[in-house]
């Protein structure tokens, strides 16, 4: 296993650090801390903290390339098949990136819009549409509504970990029902 680099000890202390106390309350002093180094090197590898928050900022993936590739590729234009796989998708990527969502969401930060986009199964429902297979709600808001059970999902799971709620976002049986709940909805019986 590859040992981690300076940077990569301090960015991940940082971000610890951030999501537990927020960006403001953690000083580059604890950050130097919690990596076993001196400040000093904390600054000769990032100058100041917002370098180091322009760093993490820049270390989260999206899912929004998966999911253009699968809709370019894989759909199958079934609504129940298609959403299961998306949805597997996007929460693969909330579960990567969930120390870093963490901290944007405990710091209040909208997630920069390259993470998320509530738009883009606008033009797979219209498809939908016109091959007769869903009913005609307007895409903006369909494709809104599910990305937004899915990381409002994460968000609850996250935030109640420790709970009962905790278990049931992670089951299958939940993310089957999300499903479940629009396709009943959206197909044209």
């Amino acid at each position: 296993m590859d040992k981690l680099s300076t940077k990569e000890k301090i960015i991940n202390a940082s971000l610890e650090l951030f999501s537990e106390k927020g960006y403001k309350a953690t000083s580059i002093k604890e950050i130097a801390e919690k990596v076993g180094v001196k400040e000093l090197t904390v600054y000769r590898q990032f100058g100041k903290k917002i370098k180091i928050l322009e760093h993490i900022n820049n270390m989260i993936t999206t899912p929004l390339p998966l999911i253009v590739n699968y809709l370019e590729n894989e759909a199958v234009y079934d609504l129940e098949e298609d959403l299961s796989r998306i949805l597997t998708i996007v929460e693969r990527e909330l579960n990567k990136n969930k120390q870093i969502i963490k901290f944007i969401l405990r710091e209040k930060f909208n997630l920069p819009d390259k993470y998320m986009n509530g738009k883009i199964l606008v033009k797979y429902f219209d498809i939908m549409k016109q091959k007769g297979k869903i009913k005609s709600f307007e895409s903006d808001s369909i494709s809104l509504l599910f990305f937004s059970s899915i990381l409002t999902s994460f968000i609850l799971k996250e935030r109640f970990k420790d709970e009962q709620i905790a278990s049931l976002i992670t089951s299958d049986t939940y993310k089957k029902t999300i499903v479940r709940l629009f396709t009943e909805a959206l197909i044209i019986k």
